[in-house]
């Protein structure tokens, strides 16, 4: 019996391919708390920052400024965030986290969570160690190649 030599193609290959269906998956998750993933990250991030002007949302979550605007505007629609206007500079917008949007994030998060929990579940514990530690090792090395 032969073994498969595997390259680099296929390691991208396969890290790619799961990593699409993972954020399909927890796309799906988080959805049953009424929000899409992208909505979760700009939420985690103004929990994380508090107060940030639209700009910074934009490049933290690697989108156009026309794509984090439509998606501060759905969630300012439901209430789960509130545009503010710089008092020194009136061209400022920022964005913060209203009382429900942090709600809505937990809610979320707590889904999140449980379906990591039971995705990760199916490894053992040294399995995880592995994969992080290679993931780390693969994401300290992208700036060096």
């Amino acid at each position: 019996m032969t073994q498969r030599t595997f390259s680099s193609t296929d390691a991208w290959r396969t890290l790619s391919d799961t990593a699409k269906k993972m954020v399909k998956a927890v796309g799906l998750e988080v959805s049953k708390a009424g929000v899409t993933l992208v909505e979760v990250k700009m939420m985690r991030l103004l929990e994380q920052e508090g107060r940030i002007p639209m700009t910074r949302i934009a490049l933290e979550l690697m989108m156009t400024p026309a794509g984090a605007t439509m998606v501060a505007d759905r969630l300012e629609r439901r209430g789960f965030v509130r545009r503010v206007r710089s008092s020194d500079d009136r061209r400022m917008v920022y964005v913060e986290l209203t009382r429900r949007g942090s709600d809505r994030l937990r809610l979320a998060t707590g889904l999140h969570n449980s379906y990591m929990e039971r995705l990760f579940g199916g490894l053992t514990q040294s399995e995880v160690k592995s994969l992080t530690e290679i993931l780390s090792k693969i994401d300290g090395l992208i700036d060096s190649v």
